[in-house]
C-alpha cells in the first residue's frame, strides 16, 4: 500500500516539474555544451559510456521511449 503511494507520488510530482520548465531550454544541460565557451578547456571523456556502452544504449533506448533515470 505504501509502495503504491510512494509510486504515484513520484509520478505525480515528476508531471509537475517537467510542467514547470525545470528541463526545459534553459537547463543546465542545454546551456553547457561541448564547444560552448563556458565549458572549454574541460578535458571530455567518453567514461562511463566506455566501459559499459550495452548499458547505456539499453537506457538511451528506454528515454527515447520518454523513460529516463539515473543512478547514484
Amino acid at each position: 500500500m505504501i509502495r503504491r503511494l510512494v509510486a504515484a507520488l513520484s509520478i505525480a510530482c515528476a508531471g509537475t516539474a517537467s510542467a514547470q520548465g525545470l528541463s526545459g531550454p534553459s537547463s543546465v544541460e542545454a546551456e553547457l555544451k561541448p564547444g560552448d565557451g563556458l565549458t572549454d578547456p574541460q578535458y571530455r571523456s567518453g567514461f562511463p559510456r566506455n566501459i559499459a556502452p550495452g548499458w547505456f544504449r539499453w537506457k538511451d533506448r528506454l528515454a527515447e521511449s520518454g523513460f529516463r533515470f539515473n543512478v547514484d
